[in-house]
């Protein structure tokens, strides 16, 4: 994106990772298709992006174990394309989620 700020590592974020790579804070909306409920099309909030997957935010609930494809980022529409597992969820007050994900390979 031109004319933005460099992404900003995150650091701290929780004292028990032990992450090999830093997360890079990371603001924007990704398009999502969970496989694992017929194809449905979600948009979630990206907070912050590692080497192995990335921290996202719903205004629903996200179950652990969800599978689903990341296609692209709004709003330029950049090309994700990666299989996504939903290794971590937790509920807010608000009834929404936060979650982490890990990026697959393959199925």
């Amino acid at each position: 994106m031109e004319g933005t700020a460099p992404p900003t590592p995150v650091v701290g974020v929780l004292a028990s990772e032990k992450r090999a790579s830093p997360r890079v804070v990371f603001p924007a909306t990704l398009v999502v298709m969970w496989r694992d409920a017929g194809g449905v099309i979600d948009t979630l909030s990206m907070k912050d992006v590692g080497f192995g997957g990335m921290r996202l935010a719903s205004e629903g609930r996200v179950a652990i174990g969800r599978i689903g494809r990341a296609i692209h980022i709004l709003p330029d529409h950049t090309q994700v394309d990666r299989d996504i597992l939903v290794v971590w969820s937790v509920q807010r007050n608000d009834g929404g989620s936060e979650c982490g994900v890990r990026f697959l390979e393959s199925f």
